[in-house]
């Protein structure tokens, strides 16, 4: 990678230089990389990138510790956002980014959406734990909005 950029975030107080080694990467390179939406993906995805308001990931979060794609406990970073792909794939588990700046101006993810990665290989059981996920989540809300009608 050309660290001119790295010492220009650095000089910057974007990034230190010492956070570097941290950032989750892939241990090996991959020979190609290929994007697709997932329900009509040629191949089998390495990880599922997901953008999302927090409540909806709220939703994919909970639905991933059902299908035992995370273990309650989450990953997550703030910078750089597309290390939330290597981190889903290294753990194993669902991963959470806050999208950093570089990754909003180039993609226009919005100020109130975040990123979900999940592994590829959990994703299927992910999505069918979402439907009874939503589906508690609805109740839920009922019995919370009837319970605070009763603090007015």
């Amino acid at each position: 990678m050309d660290p001119a950029p790295l010492t220009f975030m650095d000089a910057n107080n974007y990034v230190s230089l010492a956070e570097v080694p941290g950032i989750p990467t892939l241990a090996i390179a991959p020979q190609f990389i290929a994007y697709s939406p997932v329900d009509s993906a040629p191949f089998t995805p390495d990880v599922v990138l997901i953008a999302a308001k927090p409540a909806q990931a709220m939703l994919i979060y909970e639905a991933s510790i059902r299908a035992g794609a995370s273990t309650g406990l989450a990953n997550a970073l703030g910078l750089p956002a597309c290390a939330v792909l290597p981190l889903a794939i290294s753990t194993g588990h669902t991963s959470i980014s806050l999208g950093c700046r570089g990754n909003r101006t180039f993609t226009s993810l919005t100020d109130d959406e975040m990123y979900m990665s999940v592994p590829g290989e959990k994703w299927s059981a992910v999505l069918a734990a979402l439907t009874q996920t939503a589906s508690a989540d609805a109740t839920m809300s009922a019995h919370y909005e009837g319970h605070k009608r009763a603090f007015a």
